[in-house]
């Protein structure tokens, strides 16, 4: 069953200065040291792909830990430039196909801090559940 989640995050000029960085290499570091604590974490895709990452091998790091995860996008590589999910270079279908294959069973938090009406929000929600179907 999919269990949808939406957060909106008007707050994108302070994570647009998000680059390449060391700080997607402290994550996987910092989920280990949380490894047998009740805590969960939240991945998010979008910071992934802007640090230049690859989402499915950053995530397989760390699924075992994961609660959530935030479903975002970007225009662009290496830096953080939100775009509807569904449009951007998040590979979306390779990342939920590996939820599915690791049995996930967390919930998905959708980004809609670039849309801005209810109408944009349903099809953001709807491009998600098609694209959870393909996967």
């Amino acid at each position: 069953r999919l269990r949808l989640r939406l957060l909106q995050c008007p707050r994108w000029q302070a994570l647009s200065r998000l680059r390449a960085s060391p700080v997607v290499d402290v994550f996987p570091m910092t989920v280990d040291k949380l490894r047998g604590s009740p805590v969960r974490v939240n991945f998010d895709t979008a910071n992934v792909v802007a640090c230049g990452k690859d989402v499915v091998l950053e995530l397989a790091k760390v699924i075992d830990m994961v609660a959530t995860l935030h479903v975002a996008d970007t225009a662009t590589a290496n830096k953080l430039t939100p775009t509807s999910v569904g449009t951007g270079l998040v590979p979306l279908v390779d990342t939920f196909s590996f939820l599915k294959e690791n049995s996930f069973s967390g919930y998905l938090c959708i980004e809609a801090g670039i849309e801005t009406t209810f109408d944009q929000i349903r099809n953001t929600i709807e491009r998600v559940r098609n694209i959870w179907e393909k996967a």
